[in-house]
């Protein structure tokens, strides 16, 4: 069986005793990505500050957006780590803390995350 030949641009290095292939990034056309969410326009003012200076999501973030803050739906996200898979776990944690009530104070959301988790800890109590 004849193996395909490797990616153009492909080097390889021989050493004693191992080789070192060098496989060259894929080109990336920006021209199909999504369009980045823009926060201050997606959000209001109370969750937006889960994202100080994040002006825009990323084009992962951006595909999984409406999903991960408009609704209930479970989600599996799988990406390469520095991704941004932490920011879409917080899009879904504050959206269930705003639909529950619990983000009270619109000048501190993570204040609302210090309660609850101390709070329902303690009592067992499902948010």
């Amino acid at each position: 069986t004849r193996k395909p030949p490797p990616p153009a641009g492909t080097t390889r290095e021989y050493e004693d005793g191992y080789e070192v292939v060098t496989v060259p990034a894929k080109f990336r056309d920006e021209s199909k990505l999504p369009p980045r969410v823009v926060l201050s326009e997606s959000m209001d003012k109370t969750c937006l500050k889960g994202f100080q200076n994040i002006p825009t999501l990323n084009p992962m973030q951006s595909t999984v957006f409406e999903a991960a803050f408009k609704t209930q739906e479970n989600l599996l996200i799988c990406a390469p780590t520095g991704a941004g898979k932490t920011n879409v776990a917080m899009l879904t944690v504050l959206a269930h803390f705003r639909d529950k009530g619990v983000i009270a104070n619109p000048d501190d959301p993570y204040a609302a995350f210090a309660n609850v988790g101390s709070e329902n800890f303690e009592s067992g109590k499902k948010v």
